[in-house]
């Protein structure tokens, strides 16, 4: 809360304390208030309305500002992204090694549809390498017959 609500909201409770004053005088003594106490009064209630509308303006001001601070927090920090989690999926979609076992299997038969699951580069792999490890040289090497390179 501002420190500014809070000066309004204690000179609105003075206003008001001062105006139960004076009909509590009234009401002590067991009588209406006389002309001059009802002026007094009406003053003390025309204050009491423009501090109220003071408190009501400064409370927007407080909310707009409250919401302009939210709205920019969420335009420059809350940054949605979508992610394909079939990418980062371990078992590339296949629920168990025999699931994985099963598609290999039929997509063997002759005339069969190949799982597209079978068809998908795993992330990270690298092309280059052959399953052995080592990197292609780019010519390649043949044993001649007589046992030399």
């Amino acid at each position: 809360m501002s420190k500014q609500l809070r000066e309004l909201q204690a000179r609105k409770a003075t206003l008001v304390k001062d105006a139960r004053a004076l009909t509590d005088i009234a009401a002590a003594e067991q009588r209406d208030m006389n002309d001059e106490e009802v002026a007094a009064f009406e003053a003390l209630k025309a204050r009491i309305e423009a501090a109220s509308n003071a408190i009501d303006r400064e409370a927007a001001l407080i909310a707009e500002e409250a919401q302009m601070n939210h709205t920019s927090q969420l335009t420059t920090a809350s940054v949605i992204t979508v992610v394909d989690n079939a990418a980062s999926d371990p078992k590339h979609g296949f629920k168990s090694v025999g699931d994985f076992l099963k598609t290999v299997r039929q997509a063997q038969n002759p005339g069969a549809s190949i799982d597209e699951r079978l068809l998908k580069k795993p992330p990270g792999r690298d092309d280059s390498r052959r399953c052995c490890g080592t990197r292609p040289t780019g010519r390649r090497r043949e044993k001649s017959l007589h046992g030399g390179l």
